[in-house]
């Protein structure tokens, strides 16, 4: 039994080598046939042979250049590259600083000089950063590395400016807000949060609602129309008091807006309807309500003479002693 399984081996073993003898003179073959056409310059006859021998010696450093190079000629980078990147990663140090001086770097400036700026889109600059600045950085030899992130940064940069255009053209709320979320550092953020709070304030005044400005003023508070989204709210708000146009509900208004740019208004109402009622009592709780109130000193002089007309009334000296004990 140990014999026979012995013999199994020896057999298999036998198959592997026969076989790798056998690939071996086809290797060297079409790759010998591959230099020939490239030393003729008939690249893509080349390629066709590297590719036939690359199929039985997919490690080869050698054959992946080869293919790289050729592809190089035509200016398809594209296709040269993974080429380029499995060769150096076959590859030893020396032999990488020698073979691959600047060939990444070239393929990374051809590409995007050639073909992502002359098309100059949205997708074609994704494309490009989702792809290349990764390999770049990863397979860039010593002091390429500036030369290949100026590439980058620049892309990145008209990339931005292509997307704010179209978020000008959209000109949501939401799109701005995408926009800062997704590019913070980018140099037109400024210019979109200026003009995302030109348009919520624009939609604001659209709607003209007491709702639409408090919630403006609440969520904003920053904005550089709060100053006049607060003006049109007190506006809304004094508006519908007035057109109830009594006394309580001016009263009523001073009283729960005290920052409202109209109340001076409403005291002014209010006073006005007090000197035609000329009521005691109701002068008196003006002050107590207003003591601040630019008329509570005008009311207080009206409180004063009201109550010495009465004493004068009764002439007594009771009256008189009383009114001059209370009101000092």
């Amino acid at each position: 039994m140990r014999s026979y399984l012995k013999s199994i081996v020896n057999i298999i073993i036998l198959v592997v080598l026969l076989s790798a003898c056998s690939f071996a003179p086809d290797v060297v073959k079409f790759q010998q046939k591959g230099n020939d056409l490239f030393g003729k310059k008939r690249y893509k006859e080349a390629i066709v042979y590297y590719e036939k021998a690359l199929e039985l010696n997919p490690n080869s450093a050698a054959l992946n250049f080869n293919i790289g190079l050729a592809y190089r000629k035509f200016n398809l980078y594209k296709k040269a590259i993974p080429y380029f990147i499995k060769a150096i990663e076959l590859e030893d140090a020396e032999k990488k600083q020698i073979k691959y001086e600047g060939l990444l770097e070239e393929a990374y400036k051809f590409i995007y000089t050639k073909e992502v700026e002359v098309v100059d889109s949205i997708s074609a600059y994704e494309k490009f950063l989702s792809t290349f600045p990764s390999l770049m950085v990863k397979y860039a030899l010593p002091g390429r590395l500036e030369e290949l992130k100026y590439f980058q940064e620049t892309a990145e940069e008209r990339l931005q400016e292509l997307i704010f255009n179209e978020v000008k053209l959209t000109n949501v709320p939401r799109a701005y807000e995408l926009y800062m979320q997704y590019y913070p550092n980018s140099k037109y953020v400024k210019e979109a949060r200026l003009l995302l709070d030109t348009l919520r304030f624009e939609l604001t005044e659209q709607e003209n609602t007491f709702e639409a400005y408090k919630e403006f003023v609440t969520k904003y508070p920053d904005s550089a129309f709060v100053d006049e989204a607060q003006s049109n709210l007190d506006d809304l708000i004094y508006e519908d008091y007035k057109f109830k146009e009594s006394f309580k509900a001016y009263e009523e208004f001073a009283s729960l807006y005290p920052d409202n740019i109209h109340r001076e208004e409403a005291f002014d109402k209010l006073y006005a309807m007090l000197k035609d009622k000329d009521d005691v009592e109701l002068y008196e709780r003006f002050v107590s309500k207003f003591p601040d109130a630019m008329q509570a000193k005008e009311i207080r002089a009206e409180i004063d003479k009201l109550r010495y007309e009465e004493v004068k009334k009764k002439a007594t000296f009771e009256a008189y002693e009383d009114f001059v004990y209370s009101y000092p």
